[in-house]
């Protein structure tokens, strides 16, 4: 069973080995990771949005929802480093063909 608090491991991780990769693959590797972060948040923001806390007694206003917001942050950066949702392969794998080609 998984509960909430470790179902990120279940997740499978990108898979490109670490060592081979120049400082410019690198960089890429780590900069197609935040853009899908960014997608991930933008998934996870527009989830929270459809429920509706505001008749829930606990409903904290406006700090729940920045707290929230931060919260989605890292839930995608987690995500996004931990998982293949396919996104940030796909980036990397196009643009690499780029990296060592400069001249």
């Amino acid at each position: 069973m998984i509960n909430k608090a470790n179902y990120l491991k279940y997740l499978n991780p990108i898979q490109t080995p670490e060592k081979n990769l120049t400082k410019d693959e690198k960089a890429l590797k780590e900069a197609s990771e935040e853009f899908e972060a960014l997608f991930v948040k933008i998934l996870l923001d527009s989830m929270d949005k459809t429920v509706d806390r505001s008749n829930n007694m606990f409903y904290a206003g406006n700090s729940e929802e920045i707290f929230k917001s931060m919260l989605n942050t890292e839930y995608s950066k987690q995500m996004a480093k931990n998982s293949d949702f396919g996104i940030a392969k796909n980036i990397y794998e196009q643009l690499s063909k780029n990296v060592n080609n400069k001249k």
